[in-house]
């Protein structure tokens, strides 16, 4: 929550989130100032992050990275709908791929990503192996919108650090679910 006193924002810090904001910054955000919750929805609404999801989707030519139907033999899910999937799964601290298969049978938000077919676990991890780097890029632009609506920013030109930033925790977000996909394995 935020709340406007003078010319000064405070916000509380939210159970389970990393996030601080500093008394005082109200024409920048400092790097160290921001931290994002491990859950976006504790910023946004599921719904908005599934639109969000989608429009960064539909902004991408997904053939330029090398994601066709054809490239991905018989697949469970279309590599869109993977994509979609991971994103969103990262986004609101669900990285292990068994929790995700799980979750895209028993919860809402998941299954409306799935287009009526639930990926396996496997399918999973190797999608995530196989397009990380793309994976990467989906998250900074979510958590960029997320971190825009939060502080309501608009289209200001984030800080160079900042942006740095979002990258680190979308790469620490990958890594984590390798890792928890690699516990997994043992």
């Amino acid at each position: 929550m935020r709340s406007c006193i003078g010319n000064e924002w405070n916000a509380r810090e939210s159970k389970g989130s990393r996030f601080a904001f500093r008394p005082g910054r109200v024409s920048g955000l400092a790097i160290e100032d921001v931290r994002l919750p491990l859950d976006l929805r504790e910023w946004v609404g599921s719904g908005t992050l599934i639109c969000w999801i989608h429009e960064e989707l539909d902004r991408f030519c997904l053939q330029d990275f090398g994601l066709t139907e054809a490239s991905y033999p018989e697949p469970i899910c279309q590599p869109k709908t993977l994509l979609a999937i991971l994103v969103y799964a990262y986004a609101t601290e669900t990285f292990e791929s068994e929790g995700i298969e799980h979750a895209c049978k028993s919860d809402t938000a998941f299954r409306l990503l799935c287009d009526g077919t639930t990926p396996y676990a496997r399918e999973l991890t190797l999608f995530r192996r196989r397009n990380r780097g793309l994976l990467v890029t989906l998250l900074v632009r979510l958590f960029t919108r997320a971190l825009r609506e939060q502080f309501v920013l608009g289209e200001a030109n984030l800080p160079l650090g900042l942006r740095h930033r979002l990258h680190e925790e979308a790469v620490e977000r990958l890594d984590i679910a390798r890792h928890m996909d690699t516990v997994d394995l043992d």
